[in-house]
C-alpha cells in the first residue's frame, strides 16, 4: 500500500495523539509528496517543530475533521534521500517539542577566530510552547573560551517556552575546544 500512494505522489503517515475526550488518537493519512519536499527545503532542521494542519476525511460527514499536527518522525529512503514516511503528533498548547539549538555571534568571539571550534553536545532540546514554536534556539557564543560549556542556562528561551521536566537541569549543549597544536 506504502508503494502504491508513493507512485501517486502520496506520502503515508499516521497521527498520534489525544482526542478531546482523552482516548488514544491513531489516525492513517496520506500527505502529498511535492508539498512536504517543499517544506524540509525550506525549513531545514526546523520543519519538525513547525505547526501543520491537516483535513482527514471522514466518512457520512460533510466536513473534513481538523488536526493541529507537528512532523514527528520523517523517514527517507538510504539511497535516495526521499522521505518515505511522515508520521505526526496532535499539536496543543502544552505538548513537547524537539526545538534545534543554534549558535549565534560566532563571528564575534576573538577565540573562535583563532582557531578554536564548538562541539555540539545535542542538536535538539525538548521544549513546552505555549504558543507559538520557535524556529530555533539561539545560544549566544559572542564570548566563547577553550574549555568553556554552554548549559541550559546560557540558551535563551522566547516568553512562554520552557524547558521540558525530561530536560535534566545540568543539560549541555555545546563545549568550546581549542585548537590542536
Amino acid at each position: 500500500m506504502s508503494r502504491s500512494l508513493r507512485q501517486q505522489n502520496r506520502l503515508p503517515g499516521v497521527i498520534y495523539g489525544v482526542d478531546d475526550d482523552k482516548n488514544v488518537l491513531k489516525v492513517m493519512v496520506t500527505v502529498d509528496t511535492k508539498e512536504v519536499k517543499k517544506q524540509i527545503r525550506t525549513l531545514g532542521r526546523s520543519f519538525e517543530n513547525t505547526i501543520h494542519e491537516i483535513a482527514v476525511p471522514i466518512e457520512g460527514k460533510p466536513e473534513p475533521l481538523k488536526f493541529q499536527v507537528v512532523p514527528r518522525t520523517t523517514q527517507f529512503c538510504a539511497l535516495t534521500l526521499e522521505p518515505l514516511c511522515v508520521n505526526y503528533l496532535r499539536y496543543r498548547p502544552g505538548t513537547r517539542v524537539s526545538i534545534p539549538l543554534a549558535f549565534i555571534n560566532q563571528d564575534r568571539s576573538a577565540d573562535l577566530k583563532r582557531g578554536s571550534f564548538i562541539t555540539r553536545v545535542n542538536k535538539f532540546i525538548d521544549c513546552v510552547c505555549d504558543e507559538e514554536i520557535p524556529a530555533q534556539l539561539e545560544i549566544d557564543v559572542s564570548d566563547a573560551a577553550p574549555g568553556q560549556v554552554y548549559r541550559l542556562n546560557n540558551i535563551n528561551f522566547p516568553p512562554k517556552v520552557r524547558p521540558a521536566k525530561t530536560v535534566p537541569p545540568d543539560f549541555v549543549a555545546a563545549i568550546v575546544k581549542s585548537p590542536r597544536g
